[in-house]
């Protein structure tokens, strides 16, 4: 098996094997690994962000500023 395999290129080919939109797809693996984050950084705020140029799912952690 290639090691170095896109995200894009698996989400791709799953989409056509399963028959699956691409969009929920990708609304899922940003879900997943927001849970998965969420569960190390158990007090913070975290969302997720697939990148369609890169292939790589960017997290972010969402700040409030008071003033």
């Amino acid at each position: 098996m290639e090691e170095n395999v896109n995200l894009s290129t698996v989400i791709d080919a799953v989409c056509q094997e399963k028959n699956i939109s691409r969009e929920v797809l990708i609304d899922t693996v940003e879900q997943a690994v927001a849970t998965a984050a969420k569960r190390v950084f158990v007090d913070r705020e975290i969302e997720a962000s697939f990148d369609l140029e890169t292939g790589n799912v960017n997290l972010f952690q969402v700040l409030y500023v008071v003033d």
